[in-house]
């Protein structure tokens, strides 16, 4: 799987707001990520976590405040979408666009 990312510039982990284990399987993923950057396999890459279902609000497990202070550890950004009624998928990739152009 290290092969899809070696090249990247960045990284979209999705987890699903409504299930706590997703969340905990996303924080795998970014670990996964984080030591491949430090290990210099890969160059420094954009992690974007990205909670989906936000539609579901009534639903959640994982809290926005919850995924944002765990972003602010790792040095990633945090979105919350609904694939579902497509919203804030259009700033995911406003804000990779942004932060790589950077």
């Amino acid at each position: 799987t290290k092969l899809y990312f070696r090249d990247a510039e960045a990284a979209i982990v999705v987890y699903d707001l409504t299930h706590e284990d997703s969340f905990k399987k996303a924080q795998k993923w970014v670990q996964i990520l984080e030591e491949e950057r430090m290990g210099c396999r890969i160059a420094r890459i954009e992690i974007v976590l990205v909670g989906n279902k936000c539609d579901r609000a009534d639903e959640k497990t994982v809290s926005t405040e919850e995924a944002e202070e765990y972003c602010k550890n790792v040095g990633a950004i945090h979105c919350e979408v609904s694939a579902k009624e497509n919203i804030g998928i259009d700033n995911i990739f406003t804000t990779i666009a942004k932060v790589i152009h950077h």
